[in-house]
């Protein structure tokens, strides 16, 4: 978060990067009822179910709605919280549903690319484990931050690797089809990487030195990740 003295003493920076993020909740709340809507449930509406991508749709359309979710927990946590100690449950619930954001866009992945049933089932259910840790964490670990073992194994080791690992999974499926699978596939695993990358240099930022330029940049970033992913995921029928 924001230090509470600097969004005090600032009237607009904060307000920039709080309108930024806000277009980015609002962006993802627009795909997810886009894919919700016009491709999951049309899908199944019309009896196309045996063509395997209703799956695929409701829970890409669920990855973003956890997304905005998530965002919008952090976006009070991040610039409106007076006192850490108070307002905890903020950055517990953001960070558990962004764990469950990773869920179900691991769900995506696996259950249109693996027949093993463990693959499918065992890659998303290590983030729906951590979504249940942080609700669960006591106080006096949840406030140390990284400082403690166990969320700095969550954030900054499990999460880095499964942002390294579903990119993998779509570039090795480009790299073995082609046409539309290889673009939809490269589309999304590289989207995926730019929106990650938009994420880490938030968290940069938040504990840095916040700036204007950092501030606009990162949900700049994470907007167009999100644009490609999306590009990706429309390719297929």
């Amino acid at each position: 978060m924001y230090p509470v003295s600097y969004i005090q003493g600032s009237d607009i920076l904060p307000s920039v990067a709080v309108g930024f993020w806000f277009v980015v909740v609002a962006y993802e709340f627009l795909l997810f009822g886009y894919f919700f809507l016009l491709k999951s449930f049309r899908l199944w509406a019309w009896g196309q179910r045996q063509k395997g991508n209703t799956l695929f749709f409701l829970f890409f359309a669920l990855f973003f709605l956890f997304l905005a979710m998530g965002r919008g927990f952090f976006i009070v946590w991040d610039f409106y919280v007076p006192n850490v100690a108070s307002y905890l449950w903020l950055w517990r619930i953001g960070e558990a549903l962004q764990w469950i954001a990773l869920t179900f866009i691991s769900l995506a992945v696996t259950i249109r690319i693996f027949e093993n049933r463990f693959l499918r089932f065992g890659i998303p259910i290590i983030p729906a484990v951590c979504a249940f840790f942080f609700v669960s964490l006591p106080d006096e670990i949840a406030t140390l931050g990284t400082a403690s073992p166990v969320i700095f194994a969550l954030n900054d080791v499990i999460a880095p690797l499964y942002a390294i690992v579903i990119p993998l999974i779509y570039f090795y499926v480009a790299i073995q089809s082609a046409g539309i699978i290889r673009s939809s596939s490269l589309l999304i695993a590289g989207g995926f990487l730019i929106y990650y990358l938009g994420r880490v240099l938030h968290t940069l930022f938040v504990y840095g030195t916040p700036n204007l330029a950092g501030m606009i940049l990162a949900p700049g970033i994470v907007i167009i990740g999100l644009l490609v992913m999306t590009a990706g995921a429309m390719l297929i029928k």
